[in-house]
């Protein structure tokens, strides 16, 4: 029997379906992969600043605690300074008063025994004991040297006191010598002005 002759023409049937309202059949939606990149990246963003405002908070934290410390150095230092100021200020008034304790003339005494020993009329502006160093035969010895300046009525109350200072033991017992200095006479007060430079000298005793 013969084959029955094959159609020529293709099955067709209308096709009524709308494509926009049909369910989505992909696995993977292509607008769930973007947000999702896009949380990611936002998600990365915000790591990095938290991350960048904590370190900066770190930084902030550490550039306030040296500039306390720097701050407490300063006030150390200004202190130190200050404390250095003062002792320099006052290391010279410390080694005269060392000088003072320690020396061989009493100095203490030599002012009381010369204000014992002041004629009627006579008083002091100013006196001085001073140590010096002398040179003898090449050979350096310390020595003192007592300064008084004042004002007497007349020459002859001058001539007095250097005599009475020159017998003075505190002074007398030691090697040295009275230097008597020219008297001029003020016209105002007609007070005689004098000044006597004695050398003592412990060592030559």
């Amino acid at each position: 029997m013969a084959k029955k002759k094959q159609s020529s023409h293709l099955n067709w049937h209308p096709d009524f379906r709308i494509e926009s309202e049909l369910p989505d059949i992909k696995i993977i939606r292509t607008d769930f992969i973007i947000n999702g990149i896009a949380g990611f990246i936002a998600l990365l963003m915000l790591v990095m600043v938290l991350s960048r405002e904590f370190s900066l908070r770190s930084q902030h934290a550490i550039l306030d605690d040296l500039e306390t410390e720097v701050a407490d150095l300063e006030r150390g230092n200004t202190k130190n300074l200050n404390d250095s100021t003062t002792f320099k200020a006052v290391a010279p008034l410390l080694t005269d008063l060392e000088k003072f304790y320690l020396s061989p003339i009493d100095p203490v005494k030599i002012v009381v025994e010369i204000a014992n020993i002041l004629p009627e009329g006579v008083f002091l502006e100013r006196i001085d004991l001073s140590e010096v160093t002398r040179q003898v035969k090449k050979k350096s010895f310390p020595a003192f040297r007592l300064q008084m300046s004042g004002k007497a009525p007349t020459l002859e109350a001058i001539t007095e006191f250097k005599e009475s200072v020159e017998v003075l033991e505190i002074i007398s017992k030691y090697p040295g010598n009275i230097l008597e200095l020219p008297s001029p006479r003020d016209e105002a007060t007609g007070f005689f002005s004098f000044q006597l430079d004695i050398s003592i000298n412990p060592e030559f005793k």
